[in-house]
């Protein structure tokens, strides 16, 4: 029996316990290979790159040795720190990394990402090392200067801040317009703007400095240029406004003039003069139209006296401010007047009240009237008939009203301004229903008919009548839907009994409703006392 074998120490009793089992009347050849794992070898690419800001970046991994990894995993350290970290594959912005795909995948290559990275793996024989891939974090250059937009007063010195960032550092030139700014030449206009003092301080501006200024900055990454800054130059302004008095009518839109200058186009502010102190106004509101620096001149919509007073003009730019000289608003109304109610139905013998809602600068003279036969009519008012109070809300009460104060009435307002006519308030005589039924009393033939006659006045006329019939102290109603009555009715309201009998004795009531309330009659009795056939 002839054996080959290359054997490891550790499966030396393995294999013993193997031969022991082995058919020994047969010849047999055993052959046994032991292949002792092979170290594993790791090479990544690239060993040195550049990385840009957000950009995909991959390195390679390529593993040589048998038996394969059972096991792949990165670590990173810097040249700052040098301590060797493991990275976390499975995190968002990674790729592979993994046994299967050894290569590593950085997603938004950020600052933090730079660094040295190195692939490591482990089979039965151990660990193997990559070499290092140094990854360099590179960004192009951002900037950012403001102010954005300047208004610079003549001989003041203007700073312009930069804000910049890049990696590498970045170096810098600033413009003006398309020109670059010299700054070794104008020294004397000019500090800043350096690599290590970024920020441009321009002195003593003149009209000569206006203009656009950018800064460029240039880097191994690429280069940016920042937004532009406009510096505008400036002078302080100056406002006038019409300083005389003026009467306003209510209601009336009222504009104040102004003449403002001032570079550049200075804000406008407005202000009133209240309880001693200017308050600004609130140009925001529909009340007002203009006072703005492309309207400077201040309309009042609507003008009433919450607007009379003094009012100015303020104008403000970076130059400085002035304030106008003051005009004064004083508010006129023309009369308005209404009186109420519009329309209302006055029961007889009632005292009904017209009552007045008059404005007007100055306070308006009030005159009842009303309309007699289509003329106007003047009411008399030192009849007793009439009582008439003034003050803040005026008013007319009409004493013990009757059919003859029924009619359209009405008041005018007068001031200097001129006159107002109120609304009508027409008023409509109303009486409740006054009743009258007879006979008094009557006995009545069994078997005869009897009407009750009833006589009935009211305005308006009574649309609703009832008949009631009073027997043992109970009030019973008329049923007038049957047969055994006739008439009882709005249009007819006299009641026919049919076919008196005993059963119909009693006291016989009416009752009629209008809009002015109800009225009752009186109550005869109707009884029988003998039949037809004695």
């Amino acid at each position: 029996m002839r054996k080959e074998h290359k054997l490891n120490h550790v499966l030396t009793s393995l294999i013993s316990r193997l031969l022991l089992n082995i058919n020994t009347e047969k010849e047999e050849k055993i052959l046994l290979t032991m292949i002792a794992p092979e170290k594993l070898k790791l090479e990544i690419q690239p060993e040195t790159e550049k990385g840009y800001k957000r950009h995909i970046q991959r390195i390679e991994c390529k593993i040589i040795g048998k038996p394969s990894s059972n096991n792949v995993w990165w670590t990173k350290k810097t040249k700052e720190q040098n301590i060797e970290r493991n990275i976390d594959t499975t995190q968002e912005g990674y790729s592979g990394g993994t046994v299967d795909c050894p290569s590593l995948t950085i997603f938004g290559f950020k600052e933090t990402d730079g660094g040295i990275y190195i692939c490591r793996a482990t089979n039965e024989a151990g660990e193997g090392l990559s070499n290092e891939s140094i990854l360099q974090y590179i960004e192009p250059p951002t900037l950012k200067v403001f102010p954005d937009e300047q208004h610079v007063v003549k001989g003041t010195d203007q700073r312009l801040d930069c804000s910049i960032s890049g990696i590498p550092k970045p170096v810098i030139t600033w413009m003006k317009g398309d020109i670059k700014i010299d700054l070794t030449i104008d020294q004397y206009k000019y500090s800043g703007g350096t690599d290590e003092s970024p920020s441009l301080i321009i002195k003593s501006f003149e009209i000569s400095d206006e203009g656009v200024y950018v800064c460029k900055a240039v880097n191994e990454a690429g280069e940016g240029t920042s937004n532009q800054s406009y510096l505008t130059f400036i002078a302080p302004p100056t406002v006038k406004v019409s300083s005389y008095a003026q009467d306003v009518v209510k209601g009336e839109d009222h504009t104040l003039n102004s003449d403002i200058f001032g570079i550049p186009k200075p804000v406008i502010t407005w202000m009133k003069l209240v309880n001693g102190e200017y308050k600004i106004l609130d140009l925001l509101k529909e009340k007002y139209f203009g006072g703005t620096c492309d309207c400077p001149s201040l309309t009042i919509k609507l003008f009433n006296t919450n607007d009379d007073g003094i009012y100015v003009c303020k104008a403000t730019n970076i130059a400085g401010e002035q304030t106008s000289n003051a005009t004064c608003l004083t508010c006129i109304e023309l009369p308005t007047v209404r009186i109420t109610p519009d329309k209302e139905n006055v029961i007889r013998g009632k005292t009904q009240t017209l009552k007045c809602f008059v404005s007007g600068i100055p306070k308006p003279r009030i005159s009842w009237k009303r309309e007699i036969s289509g003329e106007e009519t003047i009411i008399d008012l030192s009849l007793d008939k009439y009582v008439e109070e003034y003050g803040d809300y005026p008013s007319l009460t009409i004493i013990d009203f009757n059919v003859t104060d029924e009619g359209r009435y009405f008041c005018t307002a007068t001031n200097k301004v001129g006159e107002a006519i109120s609304n009508i308030s027409f008023l409509k005589y109303y009486e409740k229903p006054e009743i009258l039924i007879k006979p008094k009393a009557k006995r009545v033939a069994k078997g005869f008919s009897q009407t009750i006659v009833c006589c009935m006045s009211g305005t308006p006329i009574p649309k609703i009548i009832t008949w009631t019939r009073i027997t043992n102290e109970l009030e019973i109603p008329v049923d007038l839907t049957s047969d055994k009555y006739s008439g009882g009715t709005a249009d007819c309201p006299s009641l026919t009994i049919n076919s008196f009998n005993e059963a119909d004795d009693g006291n016989y009531r009416c009752r009629a409703t209008n809009e002015a309330g109800e009225g009752l009659s009186n109550f005869p009795y109707f009884a029988t006392k003998f039949s037809v056939d004695d």
